[in-house]
């Protein structure tokens, strides 16, 4: 497939983490990159933590009840068990709302049993770098990981790398397709 392709070209550039959109996309990607991380966007659908698993994916939680079911499976299968904790920070269509962000801070026992891998959130206009929201969103996103050290931090999308260094932190996650 293509992104079997272009995932063996990406890490043999130097590329050391890879997300997809979907689980079969992850699994496809892991048959020809053994080692990496590779992260699931779309989070942890019912059924499919015996994949995640099995194959080594990661997925991006979006809210408490996708991190109810993964420290569950992370129970049920004996393992400590990566996750990334995508926050809302203005895109408003994915990723734990200020609210079950603020329980989870709160409650920070509810991690028990998993790896937090990343905290990451998506910047909604980064095309635009006068967008009064790109800054509100930065500032959300640094509220947030002052209350959970520790675990590496990626805002910046494929536009967001151009926004400057404020918005980089750990990880960049460069990756916009051609597509129409």
């Amino acid at each position: 497939t293509g992104a079997a392709v272009v995932g063996a070209r990406l890490a043999a550039e130097g590329c050391r983490h890879f997300f997809v959109a979907h689980i079969d996309e992850g699994i496809a990607l892991r048959r020809v990159l053994p080692e990496p991380p590779i992260y699931v966007l779309n989070g942890l659908l019912p059924g499919t933590e015996p994949d995640f698993v099995e194959h080594r994916l990661i997925p991006v939680l979006n809210h408490l009840g996708q991190l109810n079911v993964w420290r569950a499976a992370a129970q049920r299968f004996n393992q400590a068990l990566d996750a990334v904790v995508h926050l809302d920070t203005g895109l408003h269509r994915l990723g734990f709302s200020a609210e079950d962000a603020q329980v989870l801070i709160n409650e920070r026992g509810r991690l028990r049993g998993l790896r937090l891998a990343l905290i990451m959130s998506h910047l909604v206009a980064s095309e635009e770098t006068s967008n009064p929201v790109n800054g509100e969103q930065l500032s959300r996103f640094r509220t947030f990981v002052r209350s959970m050290p520790g675990a590496p931090t990626s805002l910046a999308n494929s536009s967001g790398i151009f926004l400057g260094p404020d918005y980089h932190f750990d990880l960049l996650r460069p990756g916009a397709d051609g597509r129409q």
